[in-house]
């Protein structure tokens, strides 16, 4: 989806540029990411939500 790889890189910027040393990127990205994604579409927010909640379910956060 377009708009998933939009808000991904506006996101993943975001995160670099409030990067805090030993803490998870993730943990900024895939809030921020949500939270564009909802300005957009609530329900591919949802669905974002529900991709994330997989991935950390495979691979928690490391902080």
């Amino acid at each position: 989806m377009l708009m998933e790889g939009v808000t991904m890189r506006i996101a993943t910027q975001y995160e670099l540029e409030n990067r805090k040393e030993g803490i998870d990127g993730r943990s900024i990205w895939f809030p921020y990411q949500e939270m564009l994604m909802a300005e957009f579409n609530p329900q591919w927010a949802a669905k974002l939500v529900a991709e994330h909640a997989k991935i950390l379910e495979k691979h928690p956060y490391s902080s």
